[in-house]
């Protein structure tokens, strides 16, 4: 009798005990990393048994249809055309990406989870981490391209940038996102028009993030040009010295771009100090110094 009694409690308590436990706001934003951006095969399956149902993502979502890929800027894609030539361009483009995308690594940290009144949902404010190439390594090349720009020195930039990206030297960098659960709900998701969606917002917050890593250049371009038009003094003898060496220097050793930087700081202090026509003499009779440093001229 009491076997028969505890048969409809096992009968209850099988398909609650069969219910997978409801993921963090941080489990929920790593696995979430894992399967879109990364195309993890293991996080995929977590995803589909825990969060698919709900959200109705996979298995249609690939990993190159990803908002974050669009961040990486079109000048390495057009490289990477260019260096494999037309019929391999697709693949090399689509190789190149899912390993940059694989390699980012995003991770939450911790989260701070508060109630909502107005509508009863909760909030978790995620700080996640994502690992991405130090770029920084590459501002010499970049205002290489800028100071002799010839199709070689483009190329050299994107090539070291290409191969950055995809293999480090890799920095950490930070950023916030937020998800939302719903009162009837065990389910962490974007907070976008459609409920059933995790990757919008999501998507839109590391996307900034990283961008502002693998766009960096666009701000390099600005700073320097902001800085040499400071440092231009109008006397032609002098300006075009510090030009030209900007442009050797660009084509034969990018490292020695600090020279040039020197170079147009110590013309620009001069210059106000003592007169226009000394500073030109000066400058002159700096040219053949300048002119023998490299192997070649550079007009």
């Amino acid at each position: 009798m009491m076997r028969l009694m505890l048969l409809p409690l096992l009968v209850v308590m099988v398909p609650a005990a069969a219910r997978p436990i409801p993921l963090t706001p941080e489990a929920t934003f790593d696995l979430y990393m894992r399967t879109a951006i990364e195309d993890d095969p293991q996080a995929r399956r977590e995803f589909e048994a825990n969060l698919g149902p709900a959200l109705h993502l996979f298995p249609d979502m690939k990993t190159e249809a990803s908002s974050l890929a669009e961040a990486l800027p079109s000048g390495a894609l057009k490289w990477l055309v260019n260096d494999a030539g037309v019929d391999d361009a697709a693949r090399a483009q689509q190789a190149w990406t899912t390993a940059v995308l694989r390699n980012t690594r995003c991770r939450a940290l911790s989260s701070n989870i508060w109630h909502r009144l107005s509508d009863g949902y909760r909030v978790a404010t995620i700080r996640f981490s994502c690992q991405v190439g130090d770029t920084e390594r590459l501002r010499t090349l970049s205002d290489a391209s800028m100071f002799d720009p010839q199709e070689e020195e483009d190329d050299r930039f994107w090539s070291a940038y290409v191969a950055l990206l995809r293999d480090g030297p890799f920095k950490t960098i930070y950023g916030t996102s937020a998800l939302v659960m719903a009162p009837d709900s065990e389910i962490w998701h974007s907070e976008a028009f459609d409920p059933r969606a995790l990757g919008s917002e999501v998507d839109n917050d590391v996307g900034s993030a990283l961008a502002g890593e693998w766009q960096a250049m666009h701000s390099w371009w600005l700073q320097t040009m902001r800085m040499t038009e400071r440092r231009m003094t109008l006397v032609a003898e002098c300006d075009e010295l510090v030009q030209q060496y900007r442009r050797c220097a660009a084509r034969f050793a990018p490292q020695e771009l600090l020279g040039a930087y020197a170079l147009a700081k110590q013309v620009s202090d001069q210059h106000g100090t003592i007169a226009d026509s000394e500073l030109a003499q000066q400058c002159l009779a700096l040219r053949p110094k300048m002119e023998a440093l490299w192997p070649e001229p550079c007009e």
